[in-house]
Parts: C-alpha cells; structure tokens; sequence
C-alpha cells in the first residue's frame, strides 16, 4: 500500500505541477484590438519593426524523481527572428527596421522599456512589452524609426512527463501586429502539441535521463518550426495586403 500511496502521490504532484504551468501569466501585453470591416490590412513596402521578442528559456516538468527540462536558447532566439524577418520580407515586400535602429532610440536608450523577463530570452535586447504602459511608448517611437507597423512576439513552451509515458511538448506563439497610427489591429495565438518520440521504455531511468534530452530537444524545435509555418499560412489567409495607402 505505501508503494502505491507513493506513486499517486507522484502523478497528482505532476499534474498538479502541469496545471499550475500552463497559468503562468503571459509576459507580452496585448491591448484592445482596433476592428474595421474589411479586416486587418497591411502597406505592401511598409517599414516594419519587430519591436519586441520574448522566448521561453525553460519548462520543467518533475516525474520519477528527476526534473525533465526543454529549453531554448541565444541560437534558437537569433535563428527565429531571423525567420520572421525573412517570412516578412517575402510575404509583404517588408522593409525591416533593425533592431540595432530600436536599441539606439532614446527611449529605449533611457530606460523606458524592460529589458529582462524572468524564465525568458531576450538576446538582442529588445524592448519589452508587458504594460499597457510601454505600448503607449512604443507607439511613440514611429517618427524616429519612421515605422508604419509594429511586432511583438512570444515563442512559448511547457512539458509534462508522467511515468512511463514519453513526454509532451506545447508550444505557444503569440503574434501581435500594430498599425503605427492607429493600435493593435491584429492578434493571433498558436498552438502546437507533440510527444516526444521514440520513447525507449526498456532504458534504465538514469540513460533515459540522458540520452533522452535530444530527442526532447528536437521535438522542442520541430514544434518551434511547426508554428512559424502555420503563422505563415495564417496571416495569408487573414490578412489582407495592400500597394496603396489606404489602411482605414
């Protein structure tokens, strides 16, 4: 009986764990959403600033007496935004505002944004919204940067392990795009869910441990990459682009 009472106790503490996760607040601002009857429209050429980025560092799911973990890191944080500005420069002729443009502005120079989030990445140091206060500032900077729109992005991630069962990956992608004079005209969050396979049940628990941490990390990055595809597909199929200047 104790060895049983001991093995609900480590799969309630697990999903306990797991649900408590998945309520962490989220640490990207999303303020009110500016509808028009045609739909979110976007300036075909228009410069474009991918203001702020946030990247889960890691997730941690506890199970057999081990913390399994699934992390991201600088490489991974570089490698994505280099793909969304090569997605935006092909998808809408985009002409990106760098980020070294956005760290040099004088609000982000002084101290006005955040720069660090806890359990996130931020490698290029970009400024971060978490407020409908630094929103306001960003919204701010579009005579400096000359920026017609604006970015702001979350790539996030939780796990859960129970016993005896391969893990599973969530993914999170929180795209936020705002027209420059006029707010937030268009949201979109994206999930993506996968096991983390082959699962070698007949391992030892500690080579389990550790060889099993590749297979986590590339089904991490698979989900990753399955999310920027699908954000591809969606902003083609939900929103509309324009060569004129007529964004009302």
């Amino acid at each position: 009986m104790a060895g049983k009472r001991s093995l609900l106790t480590i799969v309630l503490s697990t999903l306990v764990s797991i649900a408590t996760g998945q309520c962490s607040p989220v640490p990207v601002y999303t303020g009110s959403l500016h509808k028009t009857a045609q739909g979110p429209v976007m300036k075909q050429g228009a410069r474009i600033a991918i203001f702020s980025m946030l990247m889960r560092r890691v997730a941690v799911s506890n199970s057999q007496g081990f913390d399994w973990t699934a992390y991201h890191d600088d490489v991974d944080y570089v490698k994505v935004h280099q793909n969304l500005t090569e997605m935006l420069q092909k998808q809408w002729s985009a002409n990106i505002i760098t980020s070294k443009q956005i760290q040099e502005h004088a609000l982000v120079k002084d101290g006005f944004f955040p720069l660090q989030e806890k359990f996130y990445l931020n490698s290029l140091q970009l400024p971060i919204i978490a407020s409908a206060k630094e929103e306001e500032l960003m919204l701010r900077t579009k005579s400096r940067l000359e920026a017609d729109y604006y970015i702001t992005i979350l790539c996030d991630h939780s796990i859960s392990k129970i016993m005896f069962l391969p893990m599973e990956t969530n993914s999170y992608l929180q795209f936020n795009l705002y027209h420059a004079q006029i707010g937030l005209i268009y949201t979109k969050k994206l999930t993506h869910s996968q096991s983390a396979l082959p699962y070698h049940r007949d391992w030892s628990l500690a080579r389990l441990h550790t060889d099993y941490n590749p297979i986590i990390t590339e089904t991490l990055n698979h989900s990753l990459a399955q999310l920027l595809e699908q954000l591809q597909s969606t902003l083609v199929q939900e929103i509309t682009v324009r060569i004129d200047d007529d964004q009302e």
